[in-house]
């Protein structure tokens, strides 16, 4: 089964944003906005229905962006995972912590 994917990031310029559509992203928030549960558990489930979901913030960004929409649905990437990466996609499904997942890995958090 593909992995869907809901970007969380720190940046909202469009570029970025459409970078990470181009790549795979089925979703993305930007942190910093409030965001309710319900609305994440909304975005979770959209997402995994196959369908593309954003938040309202992130409409913006798209609606202010003036790039050719047709950008935003390339031809589809196939993306290698590492046996690492994998494992820590599924630590993080599991609801670790970056500590708990670097004890685990024996590599580093980020700082």
């Amino acid at each position: 089964m593909p992995v869907k994917v809901i970007v969380i990031s720190g940046n909202d310029e469009d570029t970025v944003l459409l970078k990470a559509v181009r790549c795979g992203a089925k979703g993305y928030f930007i942190k910093g906005c409030t965001v309710e549960p319900a609305e994440i558990h909304k975005a979770i489930s959209t997402v995994m229905s196959g369908r593309f979901f954003f938040n309202d913030i992130t409409n913006m960004a798209l609606l202010d962006n003036r790039t050719d929409r047709n950008q935003l649905y390339p031809s589809p990437l196939t993306i290698q995972f590492s046996a690492i990466e994998l494992d820590i996609i599924r630590y993080i499904s599991q609801e670790m912590t970056t500590t708990q997942i670097a004890e685990i890995t024996a590599i580093s958090p980020a700082v």
